[in-house]
């Protein structure tokens, strides 16, 4: 299977605390994103992930280096499960939103009414959830992907409208 994740942030852990036997002296990986890196999601990639996975591996003897395409330059929005899955890249962004036919239990939070606007809760419901329900990652395993984890959370969408709304009666 190839690495991926939903983020990114999970696997400096992993990686880091592999045995240095199974590892090779290097880590060479592309990593995919659809959206530019002016999303958050994406930015946190080369800002967090790269530098702190880095200083990981190097503080173990190993190194690493890191070419990013970002904005569509190898996968597309709602491609890069697929384009981890074929070999194409090692580490992928992947927002569940925009690959519903092969990520559908992770929309959860997307179909499921009046959620919380609190992003630690979603956050820690649904890493739980991948921790606890096989079902979960199964998604992952059918697509030839490992699920490392997913640290950014993206707030509720927004409801905009040329009139104001107090209630749900209103719309």
């Amino acid at each position: 299977m190839k690495t991926f994740t939903c983020a990114l942030l999970c696997s400096a852990a992993a990686l880091a605390t592999t045995a240095p036997q199974a590892m090779a002296e290097d880590l060479n990986a592309t990593v995919v994103a659809g959206h530019p890196a002016v999303f958050r999601w994406v930015r946190m990639i080369s800002e967090s992930f790269e530098p702190n996975l880095t200083a990981r591996l190097e503080a173990a003897g190993h190194s690493a280096t890191f070419t990013n395409q970002f904005g569509g330059a190898i996968a597309g929005v709602g491609e890069e499960l697929e384009t981890v899955g074929v070999g194409l890249a090692e580490i992928g962004v992947c927002q569940s939103l925009f690959d519903p036919s092969k990520l559908a239990v992770q929309n959860v939070t997307y179909y499921t009414p009046f959620v919380t606007s609190d992003v630690r809760v979603v956050s820690e419901v649904i890493n739980d959830l991948h921790r606890n329900e096989p079902s979960m990652t199964a998604a992952y395993a059918d697509n030839d992907v490992v699920y490392l984890g997913a640290p950014v959370v993206i707030d509720d969408y927004l409801i905009m409208t040329d009139f104001p709304v107090s209630s749900l009666a209103d719309l």
